[in-house]
């Protein structure tokens, strides 16, 4: 149910148009759209959907104090933990390392992204 909720968020926001903001931003590629599913497709939790004016998907996950950013870039995913004032980052292209991540954000002190580069 909830990926089926959180799949229904990521079509709203691939539906926007070229110039969403009113700023010149891109509309979201059908191939981003697609490679955004299927992340969606392996996160069992809440996740928010939210446009770039790059024409990414940033998908994110908030906890008290602390928030789990995964852009969805052509290529790569760029995913960024943050905490307070500190934050950690890593680019991959696997499915796995970031289910890893998720699976370990709820308990925030046991994430280490610098240890895990794919």
């Amino acid at each position: 149910m909830i990926i089926a909720k959180n799949l229904q968020e990521l079509e709203l926001v691939s539906s926007l148009p070229q110039n969403w903001d009113g700023y010149g931003a891109l509309a979201i590629d059908s191939t981003l759209y697609q490679k955004a599913t299927e992340l969606i497709k392996r996160l069992p939790i809440k996740v928010y959907s939210i446009p770039t004016s790059s024409g990414s998907i940033q998908i994110e996950i908030h906890r008290k104090n602390s928030s789990l950013e995964i852009e969805v870039l052509p290529e790569t995913f760029s995913i960024l933990f943050e905490k307070n004032d500190m934050y950690q980052e890593l680019e991959t292209s696997d499915y796995p390392t970031i289910s890893t991540k998720v699976e370990l954000y709820p308990n925030p002190s046991s994430i280490n992204l610098e240890s895990m580069h794919s």
